[in-house]
């Protein structure tokens, strides 16, 4: 295989949807206050009261993975996870452990 083509293979392995999450009313308010500026969120209904966002997220960069889990606990009770990453996961496992510690 050319250089090129390894390239291009892993561009499109890196561009692949990881993180799936339906969001309601105040998960959408969330998000407006403040989101990572590479995600969006598409309206599943015409009233905007509910939303999905899909996005790729690299599991392997510590901070990332750190700031997608700040950021989905900030979003709240209002979401629907239909695909995340187990690494997410661990981390959110790991939060609640820590605060239920305290």
């Amino acid at each position: 295989m050319s250089k090129k083509k390894i390239a291009e293979q892993l561009g499109k392995q890196e561009e692949s949807i990881n993180l799936v999450v339906e969001l309601g009313p105040k998960a959408i308010a969330q998000f407006k206050k403040y989101h990572p500026l590479k995600m969006t969120i598409s309206y599943t209904n015409p009233y905007q009261t509910t939303a999905i966002l899909k996005t790729f997220l690299n599991v392997h960069h510590p901070d990332e993975l750190t700031e997608i889990t700040n950021w989905l606990l900030f979003l709240g009770a209002d979401i629907k996870v239909r695909e995340i990453p187990k690494e997410v996961v661990e981390e959110l496992q790991d939060r609640v452990e820590v605060l239920g510690n305290k």
